[in-house]
């Protein structure tokens, strides 16, 4: 710890204590996945998390944990760093697991008028507006209708010739296996 003195009138010593990594949960986790970086001192004033200088979101923060989002970066072991109140942690070694491709598991209803919606339900759907994430049907986009996880996009058939395609998620430059779907007409 190092002590400083508080405010512009001399005041009583405030301690500022250096940000310590004692673990991070899951021991590894993809570009996009949640992780609890655990340790001390990880609040303050403009507290950041990186990876090899790469800077991850910070979704929440209390004294003792970080929850953060893995940014994307390649796999293999990084060097982690807390900094809060301008001083950063020793780096503690993190292995970042290869990103998960998206995988289509189901389209409900498996047959659909063009403009209807389907409902598309799979895992690893990076829908965040950095993936710029999009549905191809028959090859063409389909429009989101705004409901969107990581396991579920609900999307408008485009304009199509009838009979049997293919439904593919894209994001990040990952694209997942085509999925079959009939396009229908009245």
């Amino acid at each position: 710890p190092v002590c400083e003195t508080g405010g512009s009138s001399g005041g009583n010593p405030v301690e500022s204590i250096l940000p310590t990594i004692t673990s991070i949960e899951p021991s590894k986790a993809a570009p996009g996945d949640r992780i609890t970086i655990r340790g001390t001192g990880l609040t303050g004033e403009g507290v950041a998390v990186s990876f090899d200088g790469v800077p991850a979101q910070l979704i929440s923060a209390i004294t003792t944990a970080l929850l953060v989002v893995v940014p994307d970066v390649p796999q293999g072991d990084h060097l982690v760093t807390v900094t809060a109140d301008g001083r950063a942690s020793t780096p503690f070694r993190y292995g970042v697991a290869p990103a998960l491709l998206p995988t289509i598991l189901a389209i409900e209803p498996a047959r659909a008028h063009v403009w209807d919606e389907i409902t598309i339900t799979g895992r690893n759907f990076r829908i965040d507006a950095q993936a710029r994430p999009s549905v191809l049907v028959g090859g063409v986009a389909a429009r989101g209708s705004g409901l969107a996880t990581p396991s579920r996009i609900v999307v408008r058939v485009p304009v199509l010739p009838r009979g049997s395609t293919t439904v593919q998620f894209r994001s990040d430059g990952k694209a997942s296996g085509e999925f079959p779907f009939e396009v229908v007409h009245s």
